[in-house]
């Protein structure tokens, strides 16, 4: 392990951290040049750097443990500000900047004031980016590019024991704010900040706009396949799975998911099915009793419809290491589940989101990586999980309930990985024949509210001030085009209201 210690512009000294050995380093290069001569020597070895008035507090016993897999970058933000200003909200709305600082939390926001990557990950991705002397602002760069090509990205307090030392990082100027959109999002965007900036700040970043209008998107690079690289982690060896069904008026085609099951090479060990009946307590499922089934069945006829309701009374009842949430009207092959215990135990994960496409449905994502989303359908977890968290019943029946359960996970700790090599077919079923459609409370309203109020309570849940009006811009500029009625100031007015509506319903959730 070499640990290099800086002072935010140079490299003070780096040494092995075993055997004390110092390395020469030229301390006229910036940072990241450094970095990439010590990796070139040290190409086995994990790199770590710590600023200079933190290198006591170092947990350099916990690193190899954070350090599991060789595709992981983590870091940790010891000032409250980033390099990134909170403005980028604006642009970005998902999980990845709105951080929880006591998890280990996926997100492309680094620090320079203490991190790690192993040295032949680095060499592979360091000139992705541009290297530049902001050594913050370099490695926020490489995170935010190679996230999505398989280079897994953190915030971990572990990386530091408690302590009270106070470090204040510059955040970004506004030209260079737009030039960090216009290198790692499309053209629109950074138009989409400009306007952002106007509305909701009274502010006119031409100059840094214009100038941003010559700079280059960066372009996609290698993939980084996680799975080549065996984690060192051994918390996931015990492979036993529950499968947690909630099904309604799907006899036949929760049938199809049973067989499939009872082919696994590596069986299930509980299957529980939560059946929806709101007109009797009868199950139509007489095929749970009537045949053999190679593993437990744990059966639960229920009146009160409702998803979130269904999977939190199985999730109850599961008694496993795992828990696989599936559809009821979902096909696989036989290997589906060794696939995916060699998949977890490969990549040191706790939660995996698998491809869940219709038949002829063309994939769109094929790489293995952190995902912003979480499929209620199609995941397995790690039952740990469940001491805390279950399906929030305030979504009951509405949008966003998948959102919100993998947005708890992450508050755990528990990243989400999408795995796009184990397939799932979704046959997307016709609706059973006693389902009947809910009217939500807000459904006599004059003026409806929009977005749906249960989006707009996940949205008040994970997202910051500045994420929030980002997201109203672009709802407004989305349902514009949509419109019969062209007039702006109408529009803004009838829209404000809406949102009014949502904010004051997703309240009463």
């Amino acid at each position: 392990m070499i640990i290099i210690v800086h002072d935010n512009r140079n490299v003070i000294k780096a040494y092995v951290l075993e055997t004390s050995e110092q390395i020469r380093v030229n301390d006229k290069r910036n940072i990241a040049e450094v970095l990439f001569a010590v990796a070139k020597r040290y190409p086995t070895e994990l790199l770590i750097w710590v600023y200079k008035s933190l290198k006591d507090h170092l947990k350099t016993g916990n690193l190899y443990k954070i350090f599991h897999h060789k595709n992981i970058l983590s870091s940790y933000q010891v000032s409250e500000k980033c390099t990134i200003p909170k403005s980028i909200g604006y642009v970005e709305k998902t999980p990845f900047t709105h951080i929880n600082k006591k998890v280990n939390f996926p997100t492309w926001l680094m620090s320079s004031y203490v991190g790690g990557i192993w040295a032949e990950t680095f060499l592979e991705i360091a000139k992705t980016v541009p290297v530049i002397d902001n050594f913050a602002l370099y490695l926020t760069g490489l995170a935010k590019h190679n996230m999505a090509l398989g280079l897994f990205c953190y915030s971990n307090p572990d990386l530091l024991s408690p302590n009270d030392i106070k470090c204040n990082d510059i955040e970004l100027s506004r030209t260079l704010l737009f030039k960090f959109v216009k290198q790692h999002y499309k053209w629109i965007w950074g138009v989409n900040l400009f306007l952002c900036f106007i509305i909701f700040e009274g502010k006119w970043p031409m100059m840094a706009f214009l100038k941003s209008l010559f700079d280059k998107k960066i372009s996609k690079c290698n993939y980084l396949n996680p799975i080549l690289h065996k984690s060192s982690t051994n918390a996931n060896n015990e492979n036993t799975v529950d499968v947690v069904i909630p099904t309604l008026g799907r006899k036949r085609y929760l049938l199809d998911v049973l067989k499939d099951l009872a082919a696994q090479t590596v069986l299930p060990k509980t299957v529980i099915i939560v059946e929806q009946n709101p007109t009797t307590e009868k199950t139509e499922l007489d095929y749970l009793y009537n045949a053999q089934w190679p593993f437990n069945i744990k059966h639960q006829v229920i009146k009160q419809t409702g998803a979130c309701n269904a999977r939190n009374v199985a999730l109850r009842l599961v008694e496993s290491k795992w828990y696989f949430l599936a559809d009821d009207d979902i096909r696989f092959n036989q290997t589906f589940l060794s696939d995916a215990f060699y998949t977890v135990n490969t990549l040191g994960a706790k939660a995996v989101m698998f491809s869940c496409l219709q038949a002829g449905q063309k994939q769109t994502f094929n790489t293995i990586h952190q995902t912003t989303i979480f499929a209620s359908g199609a995941s397995l977890v790690h039952s740990e999980s469940l001491k805390t968290i279950n399906f929030d019943m305030r979504f009951e029946h509405g949008f966003g309930e998948d959102t919100d359960f993998g947005m708890q996970l992450r508050h755990l700790g528990t990243d989400i990985i999408y795995t796009p090599h184990l397939n799932i077919t979704h046959l997307k079923a016709p609706i059973g024949g006693f389902r009947t459609e809910h009217k939500m409370p807000w459904y006599k309203e004059k003026i409806q509210p929009k977005p749906s109020p249960t989006l707009m309570l996940g949205y008040k849940k994970y997202c910051n001030e500045i994420q929030l009006k980002g997201i109203k811009f672009l709802l407004f500029v989305k349902f514009f085009k949509k419109q019969r009625k062209k007039n702006p100031i109408t529009y803004i007015r009838l829209m404000t209201k809406q949102w009014q509506k949502s904010l004051y319903w997703s309240t009463k959730l």
